[in-house]
């Protein structure tokens, strides 16, 4: 069993096995004190209820469950007891809660008592309320607010880079499956985010206002309560406009990308081999001369000789990170970073800048930080490095980007990175952010244009650099947790099949260049020690796609965790090709195109295969986040 969980998650832990719940035509799912996935006739409308506490980080902290109860009531009602508590990261304080669910067939009540042993500090401590993007996204919604304000509106269809609503006593949506969801909150004001902008596959609901100041003090011995009520019924016979969602179309796979870091630089003597081995069109090279010196770019520079020496010339993408300084010319930073990349001889194919300050995100309500005009600094990058293209956005997150918007005619392309682990880091939130990624790229093409250039990444699970707070959290322990340098699943076939889906959410988007991870190490795609390489799956994933890179591509993702590449070396062209990826947890049936008769490509937990061999059956079992790869047989 541990053999088997590591292949497909990097671990043993073993992913939590949820409480199955009904109450009339409500169901859901207890997983670690939170409800999940609640349903009504079958039809998901909330995504979750959680109380979570969060460090001064935003890092989300474990909670404990010490005590637990359930009662099986008259008329199919529930009435559910937790008892949990959370130690603060030195583990000399504690936070104690006692949770009360109750659960019946119009809804489900959902108190938290939270009482501090001693003065506790958090960025926030309260309900989180998740609604889905299905049957959601574009769906009218009534907010009531707590002087009795009614403000009619719809769940936004482009990412808002603010909170779409503040200050909200009830939220009422009306769902296309004739369902009206209600939820009154009590205990703090609260109000909501789209969190499709971190990549999560939902809207959030969450107690104490982003423009209160944080992190803040949880006084000892006071108890704070908060309420939950959701209150579910029929709407009716009245239609309802179905919700705009994202379309997948015809699209190319884009050139693809791999992190370089000077903690790579160092500790590995081989990484030419290996990125002649996967040869993809670029590599990204961060520099931030706050932190790194010449020595750095003369080991990139023998790297890139390396490669040369071999034949192989990837493109070269250098982040540099931008000193500012309030009243200060920023020309001779941007100088002095020419003049050594000139003394170590090399030439990158693209510049992107980014002042420091946006290494930090300002989140609504918070003073933006000084910092020169982004026309300035790219005006004054275009004169300090002539014939290179450059690149503007963030090193960060969409997030960041959307409430950041560059001004596009000055620059070549624009960029951002994504990370899934930011709020949540279960196996079903990390695959759920996948619904987002159309959202994402939609939104940033409304403000960058149809034409100009896109590119996405680094974009693996584990967090290479946090925004959020002082630095990303180390994993000692190897679980599933947030905002770490090394989830992982990264080893695993999760992460292989997870980028097969990322690729099929790109599709519509012209995405023109995608990073998906580094090259060794947490970040990466494979482990390196002094006796041999460890490659995980999703090395031979993105070695594959980067063969494919310019190849045009159809996309379909499915209920049940189906993920279908449609690949054409032109769009009239007899030669293609099926990639199909499981993401769920649990094996699923495919059938294979009519069209195709040969295998060429099989990664599961036996390994990966990539013998041809002629199909004898149309449909066949896919186990856990495997990954098959098919086409018609080449002509000989």
């Amino acid at each position: 069993m541990s053999d088997s969980l590591i292949s497909r998650y990097g671990t043993a832990e073993k992913p939590p096995i949820p409480t199955v719940l009904q109450s009339g035509n409500i169901s859901l799912k207890l997983v670690n004190g939170e409800l999940k996935e609640i349903r009504y006739r079958g039809v998901e409308i909330l995504r979750a209820v959680a109380y979570v506490v969060r460090d001064e980080n935003w890092g989300t902290y474990h909670q404990d469950i010490t005590h637990r109860a359930m009662v099986v009531q008259q008329d199919q009602r529930l009435l559910l007891k937790l008892q949990s508590v959370c130690y603060s990261r030195q583990g000399d304080n504690w936070l104690t809660m006692e949770a009360i669910i109750h659960v019946d067939p119009q809804g489900i009540d959902f108190t938290v008592h939270a009482t501090p042993e001693k003065d506790f500090v958090t960025a926030r401590c309260g309900f989180s309320v998740l609604y889905p993007l299905q049957g959601v996204t574009g769906s009218p919604v009534r907010v009531i607010h707590t002087d009795g304000g009614d403000e009619s509106a719809c769940f936004p269809v482009l990412i808002a880079p603010w909170q779409p609503f503040k200050d909200i006593a009830s939220l009422v949506y009306d769902s296309p499956a004739g369902i009206r969801v209600a939820t009154h909150y009590q205990g703090d004001i609260f109000e909501m985010e789209d969190q499709r902008a971190w990549s999560d596959g939902s809207y959030k609901v969450y107690s104490r206002p982003l423009e209160k100041p944080w992190p803040y003090t949880l006084k000892a011995g006071n108890t704070f309560t908060q309420q939950i009520r959701l209150q579910v019924s029929d709407y009716g016979d009245k239609a309802i406009s179905p919700p705009t969602t994202p379309c997948a179309i015809a699209d190319r796979v884009p050139a693809l990308g791999i992190l370089l870091t000077g903690e790579q630089l160092y500790a590995d003597g081989n990484l030419a081999d290996e990125l002649c081995k996967l040869a993809i069109q670029y590599v990204i090279f961060h520099f931030n001369p706050r932190q790194d010196g010449i020595d750095l770019l003369v080991k990139l520079a023998a790297l890139m000789h390396a490669l040369a020496q071999q034949s192989y010339q990837p493109a070269l993408h250098i982040e540099f990170v931008l000193p500012v300084e309030k009243g200060a010319d920023i020309a001779p930073a941007l100088d002095q970073f020419w003049q050594q990349l000139r003394k170590v001889a090399l030439v990158p194919t693209a510049i992107i800048v980014s002042p420091e300050t946006d290494l930090t995100s300002t989140p609504p309500g918070s003073q933006w930080p000084w910092c020169p005009s982004l026309s300035e600094i790219y005006q004054a990058a275009r004169a300090a490095f002539p014939g290179m293209a450059l690149g503007g956005g963030m090193f960060s997150y969409f997030t960041e980007l959307n409430r950041k918007r560059p001004p596009v005619d000055l620059i070549d392309f624009v960029t951002h990175s994504t990370c899934p682990i930011v709020h949540a880091a279960d196996d079903n939130a990390v695959m759920q952010t996948l619904e987002s990624l159309p959202y994402i790229t939609r939104t940033t093409r409304s403000f960058i244009g149809p034409k100009t250039p896109y590119h996405i990444g680094p974009s693996m699970i584990s967090m290479r650099h946090n925004p959020y707070g002082a630095g990303v959290y180390a994993n000692p322990q190897q679980i599933r947790m947030t905002m770490t340098n090394q989830d992982p699943r990264q080893r695993g076939l999760f992460f292989a099949s997870w980028l097969v889906g990322y690729l099929a959410s790109l599709s519509g988007a012209a995405v023109t260049h995608w990073t998906p991870a580094a090259l060794i190490g947490p970040l990466g795609l494979s482990n390196h020690d002094a006796r041999q390489v460890d490659y995980y799956p999703a090395w031979h994933v993105v070695a594959l796609l980067a063969t494919l890179s310019g190849w045009y591509f159809d996309s379909a993702i499915d209920d049940n965790g189906k993920v279908m590449l449609y690949l054409r070396e032109r769009q009239t062209s007899d030669n293609t090709r099926w990639i199909m990826a499981n993401t769920h947890h649990e094996e699923i049936n495919i059938t294979l195109p009519e069209e195709a008769t040969e295998q060429f490509f099989l990664l599961d937990m036996s390994g990966c295969d990539t013998t041809p061999q002629n199909i004898d059956r149309q449909t066949i079992t896919l186990n856990s986040y495997a990954v098959i790869g098919v086409r018609k047989s080449p002509i000989t």
